[in-house]
């Protein structure tokens, strides 16, 4: 039986789109995350915590189809560090603020990301590529 953590990784065809579609969701999450909030419509409580973990679970799952399954915690690492600067960021802003929950929130998202990328094999760039992008 072939593990995730056996498995090659693959030759990806267009690993540079792939590359360039995540920093730019790494960018616009970023530019997002440091904008004024005013203006913006009335949510139920903690719903930006909710927001994080998905945002953060998606950028898990996007990069493991990229890299190798022993790779994950180094990418959960970085992603990690990635919220951690992020909520620095806004604090410096004057009108966003660092919460430890937001840190919990991206943590827990991030290993949803994790679970889900070993569920699936990580493969999703290469099933991708060979259903609806192979020449």
């Amino acid at each position: 039986m072939i593990t995730v953590e056996s498995r090659p990784l693959p030759e990806l065809l267009y690993r540079r789109w792939w590359l360039a579609g995540g920093f730019l969701l790494l960018i616009t999450i970023l530019i997002l995350s440091l904008m004024p909030l005013s203006g913006f419509i009335e949510t139920p409580p903690y719903s930006d915590k909710v927001l994080h973990g998905l945002t953060f679970a998606i950028l898990m799952l996007w990069f493991s189809g990229l890299v190798h399954a022993r790779h994950y915690r180094r990418l959960f690492m970085s992603l990690l560090i990635y919220g951690v600067v992020i909520e620095m960021l806004q604090s410096l802003t004057g009108y966003r603020t660092m919460e430890l929950a937001d840190f919990l929130a991206d943590s827990i998202g991030l290993l949803l990301g994790w679970a889900l990328a070993h569920a699936c094999r990580g493969d999703w760039c290469e099933a991708l590529e060979n259903r609806f992008l192979s020449p």
